[in-house]
């Protein structure tokens, strides 16, 4: 058991505009991942970094693309059935 984390390279690649962009780019995503993988490896913990892309549409159960059921609910079918 670790913690896995998203790879945030390219991150602030896109043009939103100008005031979404100072808002946006003005957080440290890095020094975050930084205090938190620091932290892990002071308790022994793995840190692992994925590629964002499709993980909150694939179940995390069966690894199968999830569908929308109402507002805010993703369904599978497996049965998993959770908030998006």
């Amino acid at each position: 058991m670790g913690i896995i984390m998203e790879d945030l390279k390219g991150i602030r690649r896109k043009n939103y505009g100008k005031m979404l962009n100072r808002r946006l780019h003005s957080w440290n995503f890095r020094r975050l991942q930084f205090y938190i993988e620091y932290k892990a490896k002071l308790n022994s913990l793995p840190v692992e970094y994925v590629n964002p892309k499709h993980t909150s549409s694939l179940c995390p159960i069966c690894n199968e693309r999830v569908a929308p059921n109402g507002y805010r609910l993703l369904r599978c079918g497996c049965g998993y059935e959770d908030d998006r």
